[in-house]
């Protein structure tokens, strides 16, 4: 599976948050951009239908870019938005991760 430029490798782990998968980079032609893999936690996205909705919608994107070079925190790279089987999803992408962490 494809979300964006991110090749699903495997799932990690997941739970009422949303699921956490290993990815790697890639060009549309499928070659790596480096040897690196990613974390991706894929959440499907609530419709917004008023002010709560949209909170929880973005509630956690707004905390990682608070949080960005904290020491202790996991990084976010990148987060996007996609439909995959007619369902719509939230994407972050999280920092490269090394082999020890995998």
């Amino acid at each position: 599976m494809r979300l964006g430029e991110f090749r699903i490798i495997r799932r990690l782990e997941g739970g009422g948050f949303g699921d956490v998968y290993l990815a790697r980079k890639e060009l549309a032609s499928g070659v790596a951009y480096n040897k690196g893999v990613y974390a991706v936690k894929v959440t499907e996205k609530c419709p917004c239908t008023g002010e709560f909705e949209f909170f929880r919608n973005n509630v956690e994107l707004e905390v990682f870019r608070r949080a960005d070079g904290h020491p202790y925190l996991v990084q976010l790279v990148t987060f996007f938005e996609t439909e995959v089987c007619s369902s719509y999803l939230n994407v972050c992408v999280f920092r490269q991760l090394t082999d020890t962490e995998i």
